[in-house]
C-alpha cells in the first residue's frame, strides 16, 4: 500500500472526514505526486524538499487558480506529511513555513439605511415574544453597532434606561459603555413584560 493510501485510509478512518474532503485531499495529493515525478523523474516523500513545494506553489499559480485553491492544495501537503511525520516516515515537513497567496477578504454584506428602516417602522415584527425580541434585537445591534457576542452576554443590569447606556463585556474582556438609542427604552420595557 502506497503512503497516498496509508494518509487517505487515515482520513477516512481515524480522522473520520467526510467523504467530499477525502476525494479532495486524495485530487490535491495526486496532482502534487503527478508533479514531483514530472519534475524529479519519480516521487519519492524523503526526497521532497521545500524547494520543489515552492515550484509547484508557482505552476499551479501559473494555472491561474485562486489563492484560496493554492492554500488549500498546500494545506493537503503539509497534513500528509505531517502524517508521515507522527509515523516516523519522514523527518521534517518540506511544506511548512512557505509563503502562500494571499486570500482577498470579502467586503461584508450591509442593509441600506432605507431597507432597515422599512424593517423596523413598517410592522415586520409580530408583537408577541418573538417578534419583539427581534425587534430589539435589530435595533441594538443596528443602534449601537456592538458586536454578536457581546449582545448575547447581555443583561436586564447591563442597561442604564435613566441615561441611554448599556456596559458591554467586548473582546479580552474589556468592559464598554455605550449609548443607545432612545427609542430602544420602550421596546426593553415590552420585551421584558413580555419574557416575565
Amino acid at each position: 500500500m502506497s503512503y497516498q493510501e496509508l494518509f487517505v485510509n487515515y482520513l477516512k478512518y481515524e480522522k473520520r472526514f467526510s467523504s467530499h474532503t477525502v476525494v479532495a485531499y486524495n485530487n490535491d495529493l495526486g496532482q502534487f505526486v503527478q508533479f514531483c515525478t514530472k519534475m524529479v523523474g519519480e516521487f519519492n516523500v524523503n526526497r521532497v524538499d521545500a524547494k520543489l513545494v515552492r515550484h509547484w506553489i508557482v505552476s499551479l499559480m501559473e494555472q491561474e487558480l485562486s489563492p484560496r485553491s493554492v492554500n488549500r492544495k498546500v494545506t493537503t501537503v503539509k497534513s500528509f506529511y505531517k502524517f508521515l511525520m507522527k509515523e516516523q516516515i519522514v523527518e521534517n515537513n518540506p511544506a511548512i513555513n512557505l509563503p502562500l497567496p494571499k486570500i482577498r477578504k470579502k467586503l461584508p454584506n450591509f442593509v441600506g439605511e432605507n431597507n432597515l428602516h422599512h424593517l423596523l417602522d413598517d410592522g415586520f415584527f409580530a408583537d408577541d415574544f418573538c417578534g419583539v425580541r427581534d425587534k430589539l434585537i435589530i435595533d441594538l445591534l443596528y443602534g449601537t453597532g456592538i458586536r454578536l457576542s457581546e449582545l448575547l452576554m447581555l443583561k436586564d443590569s447591563d442597561f442604564n434606561t435613566n441615561e441611554f447606556l448599556i456596559k458591554v463585556l467586548g473582546k479580552r474582556n474589556k468592559e464598554r459603555i455605550i449609548p443607545y438609542p432612545k427609542n430602544i427604552n420602550n421596546l426593553l420595557e415590552h420585551y421584558v413584560k413580555l419574557r416575565n
